[in-house]
């Protein structure tokens, strides 16, 4: 559908599935880049390659010492992730950023239960 209304539009549609862990970014996010070019250019465009040599890890950034102003209880993370849940729930077919069978896991997989749970703004 995507690539129907770029034509109309006059333009072809370049779209490619990235990965930010293979762009030096410590994260494992997956996204759509889409660029479009014009129908009368040469058809020519290519996406930078992906770099799989060095992939960071979030926990080579991560301070050790973090103030506790930054935490919050146990209590209060499991009732903001059934919440989400809840409302994931109603809003019918849509997809979770919040992986059910991970409530108990953070970042890293670490439980959650033995830990604080760090919240990042």
């Amino acid at each position: 559908m995507l690539e129907a209304e770029y034509g109309k539009a006059g333009y072809k549609c370049h779209a490619q599935l990235f990965n930010s862990k293979y762009w030096g970014v410590p994260q494992n996010r997956e996204r759509y880049i889409v660029v479009g070019t014009l129908d009368s250019l040469p058809d020519t465009y290519t996406y930078p390659e992906e770099q799989h040599e060095y992939v960071p890890k979030l926990s080579t950034i991560l301070e050790a010492d973090v103030d506790d102003k930054f935490y919050i209880a146990d209590e209060k993370a499991h009732k903001i992730i059934d919440q989400a849940l809840q409302r994931i729930s109603s809003m019918g077919k849509v997809h979770a950023t919040i992986t059910p069978d991970r409530v108990d896991k953070g970042r890293m997989g670490v439980d959650r239960r033995k830990t604080k749970t760090l919240c990042l703004h």
